[in-house]
């Protein structure tokens, strides 16, 4: 890289894009900081429309391409697709749709399986959706042709984790339900096929007993990127400065709890401070107001989550009058008066259809406003 170049330099420090449905793509954001920490990365979680186990194949490529686009717009590098389900439904679309190098997690996690398997009995867990594709089933026995899968759907540990029931009684008993078809066919290892599904990692184990090997993909998935970037040339270079970025659809707050827990308990070298910084839909730094007043309507319009939507005639507005910041006019009817922000928090954005009657969110949410919604990046 010539350093006197300023094109190629930023190129090489642009931020990885990651995105999963929820929370559970921070395990493969955790293991892609710790094995490339000069790698600055951006995260996407689309938590207004998760789970995405059990939506159509259509809908999911729909939300992946959705996801895509948006990282595509703040400048990534690559992407890495930390949901299991997207990637078995969604990456030969995505791989077509941009520019940039699109990795899953499907492949590294399944060859992972495939490599440590003594007896090529295998267990694999997963939602529904990821089940059904049988990609996994496809990478395992192309590389081992002899191996048996035996497979099992569970669509209530991605609600379970996103809810923080990691453990206790009610994840025990779900758990060993879904479990015990397996152990009766006597799995040496055991394919936990939804980044969500290592946050139960320690109760899982504790039922499939410490003979049975748990495989997820978030550090193979690393590895791959790694080996990835290397082979375009796109690692960045030494005394990088890595910065993270996130942001989610809906419920901040939320995730920002719960993700802050996980990675305390991941240990994860992440600047947890960050989460304050960049939000879709609020800020409490005063800097941000600008690019949070952008990002508000662009991920609506791009996004478009299902509960929720524009205000008809126009993009969400915020206002930052004189005499300090003032939430948006309420409409025609609604019990939304204007009131001003309190002090402590400078810059506030109003909740995307917070207040829009029910009737009326089918019918607004497709009547955006193209003024707000950028167009895909070029290739630089």
């Amino acid at each position: 890289m010539n350093a006197d170049d300023p094109l190629a330099v930023r190129r090489l420090t642009a931020p990885i894009g990651v995105f999963d449905s929820g929370l559970g793509g921070l395990t493969v954001l955790g293991a892609i900081r710790h094995r490339l920490p000069l790698e600055s990365t951006v995260y996407l979680g689309d938590t207004a429309r998760l789970p995405y186990g059990p939506k159509a194949a259509e809908t999911i490529r729909r939300y992946a391409c959705e996801a895509t686009d948006f990282l595509v717009e703040l400048g990534v590098k690559a992407i890495v697709i930390a949901c299991n389900t997207a990637t078995a439904r969604a990456l030969p679309a995505l791989r077509e749709r941009t520019h940039v190098p699109v990795l899953g997690v499907v492949e590294p996690g399944a060859s992972a399986a495939a490599n440590v398997s003594v007896t090529e009995r295998i267990g694999l867990i997963g939602t529904r959706g990821t089940i059904a594709s049988r990609a996994y089933n496809e990478v395992i026995l192309g590389r081992r042709p002899g191996a048996r899968i035996f497979e099992q759907a569970c669509p209530l540990f991605v609600p379970l984790v996103e809810e923080g029931w990691t453990e206790g009684e009610v994840p025990r008993l779900i758990a060993s339900r879904y479990l015990e078809p397996l152990l009766q066919h006597e799995v040496d290892t055991l394919v936990l096929a939804c980044t969500h599904y290592p946050l139960l990692k320690p109760l899982l184990q504790e039922l499939v007993g410490s003979a049975v090997h748990l495989v997820d993909s978030a550090e193979s998935t690393a590895s791959w990127l790694e080996d990835l970037l290397s082979s375009r040339g796109l690692r960045a270079p030494a005394g990088t400065i890595a910065e993270s970025r996130y942001y989610v659809t809906d419920g901040a707050a939320r995730f920002d709890l719960l993700a802050q827990s996980l990675l305390v308990s991941e240990n994860h070298e992440l600047d947890l401070g960050l989460f304050r910084e960049d939000r879709v839909g609020q800020s409490r730094q005063p800097r941000r107001a600008l690019r949070i007043a952008r990002l508000v309507p662009l991920l609506a319009s791009v996004l478009r989550p299902t509960d929720a939507t524009h205000e008809v005639g126009g993009p969400v507005r915020m206002d930052v009058s004189e005499g300090g910041p003032r939430r948006p006019a309420a409409r025609h009817g609604s019990q939304d008066p204007v009131t001003p922000v309190p002090s402590s928090d400078p810059v506030a954005v109003r909740h995307i259809g917070a207040h829009a009657p029910d009737e009326s969110r089918e019918r607004t949410k497709h009547q955006l406003d193209p003024n707000v919604v950028t167009q895909k990046a070029t290739a630089p």
